[in-house]
């Protein structure tokens, strides 16, 4: 591409190449008779390939009695990862999330909840209002460049009165990947 015209200076693209980060363009700045000069110019370069690492997440399992985990947005680096719970049983008295850093899938059923089971390995453990339809739960995601890419497991549950003999609903899993974008 060469962006000409009767100006003093004109600018072409020597050449795109992709590295770890992105893409580097290569523009060359000449004046109108050709001989290489050193000028400045804005570059408005647009893709549809991110510009660093997205942050993603993906539902494990299923949950018990029918409760939902269900993240509202991206684990991001400086930025807070949204969850809500839904699907509440009725008798639903007092919420939970719990945040891990492997997936143990260990099934609740020796300890009373049988059809439940444990996504992550209770690393942070935390309450969520209710009454209320979704609960809603943030996680603040610092801005450590460290943690891109880390894996981290959430889950919800609710201790609801006569539901088994622990009183508890778990959730689906969500693995979080920290991205930068």
């Amino acid at each position: 591409m060469c962006i000409r015209d009767r100006s003093t200076t004109y600018a072409s693209v020597g050449y795109w190449v992709g590295s770890g980060t992105g893409t580097v363009v290569r523009v060359n700045t000449y004046d109108f008779a050709g001989t290489p000069t050193d000028s400045y110019f804005d570059l408005n370069y647009l893709t549809n390939r991110p510009a660093g690492t997205p942050g993603t997440n993906t539902n494990i399992g299923t949950g018990c009695f029918g409760l939902v985990l269900e993240a509202e947005t991206r684990p991001v680096l400086n930025a807070d990862w949204d969850m809500s719970l839904g699907n509440l049983p009725a008798t639903s008295v007092l919420g939970l999330v719990s945040i891990g850093f492997t997936n143990p899938a260990f099934p609740l059923d020796i300890l009373g909840a049988p059809g439940c089971f444990a996504y992550q390995d209770q690393a942070a453990l935390s309450t969520v209002l209710l009454p209320s339809p979704s609960p809603s739960y943030s996680l603040s995601i610092p801005g450590t460049i460290t943690l891109v890419g880390l894996e981290v497991f959430a889950q919800g549950g609710v201790f609801a009165s006569g539901i088994n003999a622990l009183q508890l609903a778990t959730s689906n899993g969500v693995k979080g990947t920290i991205g930068d974008v």
